[in-house]
């Protein structure tokens, strides 16, 4: 391991997953951050804040579902509809749900947490791992290949890059 406490293709060359795992972890790792930032701020806006003098204590199974429909709404700004692809409600109806379980009588903590793994998995298998960190921007998966939008795309950015090709490409 190098001491950025990354992973070379090298070092991963015996064993195929471990590099994906590690991409997994690593991307997971910064959108909690941005996830309980956003909870926070919710909270907040609610009037549910810690303080000195009161804790604020809730399940974390509920955190990781109010989390998960911030996600889906930070998407849905971004006009990413992944979720709504995979069947997933809107965040508005997410969010409601949400409250109407919390709601009712009996609730547990257990009943929760199955919108945050749906999403987690959405960001797993729809999403380029390392691009939030690298080009500072969450870069979706697409299904089909948009050959000519790509083709464009790129001549595009050599026509007003022309740098890039004589400096021996994208480092």
């Amino acid at each position: 391991m190098n001491s950025q406490n990354t992973i070379s293709a090298t070092e991963c060359a015996g064993d195929p997953h471990r590099g994906c795992a590690i991409d997994l972890i690593t991307y997971a790792v910064g959108r909690a951050d941005e996830d309980a930032d956003r909870v926070l701020s919710l909270l907040r806006i609610a009037g549910l804040h810690p303080s000195s003098a009161r804790a604020l204590a809730i399940p974390p199974e509920i955190l990781l579902e109010f989390a998960a429909v911030l996600r889906m709404r930070a998407w849905e700004l971004s006009g990413i509809h992944v979720h709504r692809e995979a069947g997933l409600p809107d965040a508005r109806r997410a969010f409601n749900e949400l409250l109407s379980r919390m709601e009712r009588p009996g609730a547990r903590p257990q009943d929760f947490g199955g919108l945050s793994s749906e999403v987690l998995s959405l960001c797993a298998n729809r999403f380029v791992l390392a691009a939030p960190e690298v080009v500072g921007a969450e870069v979706l998966l697409a299904d089909s290949l948009q050959e000519d939008e790509l083709i464009e795309a790129v001549a595009r950015l050599f026509r007003e890059r022309p740098d890039l090709l004589a400096a021996g490409g994208v480092s």
